[in-house]
């Protein structure tokens, strides 16, 4: 299922929630219709929490199934609230952004080639995946400027021919460009995605719902 949501007129949602096939882990400033609609689009359970003290969750968390990767920011107490549904991994990096800096799949990651070999290793042990730098679109911040999973990869419209290539053998699936909320190419900040079904941002269009529903094998 899609369906477009917006949190008290943002319509960046991927950057105030993360989700994986069991929960979706949403900021407070969700309201609960807003929260319940989520819900039922991924069909997922919500958590609702901060991180780090902070509303952009989808910037500062990466999950796989059973499994959270949270920024160094983020307290005991929201790890707490978490570890009632996930196995929770610190990842201790300057680049800490890791929603931003990591897009994974069930068994792999593509991740910003800044990362040291060692802070690799660690993504690789914590998500259990393979771990592989790259880049879309000629940006690093690659958790930020697509959206996958298990059917198909959603990218930035200006990723180039090797980069393509690179999605395509990291996650073994098509990769599609598109874009969300008239024209973002940013997809890891406009969009919630998991199998079943996403989440986008409320001024995504027609033409762009029906780009993220193929892409993603949503119909």
């Amino acid at each position: 299922m899609l369906v477009r949501l917006d949190v008290n007129g943002n319509p960046n949602i991927g950057s105030l929630a993360v989700a994986n096939n069991e929960v979706a882990i949403v900021a407070p400033v969700f309201s609960e219709t807003t929260a319940r609609e989520l819900a039922r689009a991924l069909e997922v359970e919500i958590i609702r929490t901060t991180l780090g003290g902070m509303t952009v969750l989808g910037s500062l968390c990466v999950l796989t199934d059973g499994r959270a990767l949270v920024s160094n920011i983020v307290d005991d107490t929201e790890i707490e609230v978490l570890r009632q549904r996930l196995d929770v991994e610190v990842l201790d990096d300057r680049l800490n952004a890791v929603g931003n800096n990591i897009l994974v799949g069930r068994r792999a990651a593509l991740v910003n080639p800044r990362y040291s070999r060692r802070a690799m290793r660690i993504i690789a042990d914590l998500l259990d995946v393979e771990v592989v730098p790259g880049t879309i679109g000629g940006l690093k911040i690659v958790g930020s400027a697509a959206a996958v999973n298990s059917k198909g990869v959603l990218c930035h419209p200006k990723v180039d021919a090797s980069e393509t290539a690179l999605l395509e053998e990291v996650f073994g699936v098509p990769v599609m460009l598109g874009t969300a909320n008239f024209g973002s190419p940013m997809l890891g900040s406009a969009m919630v995605v998991n199998d079943t079904g996403a989440a986008t941002g409320s001024l995504t269009t027609g033409v762009e719902l029906n780009r993220i529903e193929t892409s993603l094998g949503l119909i």
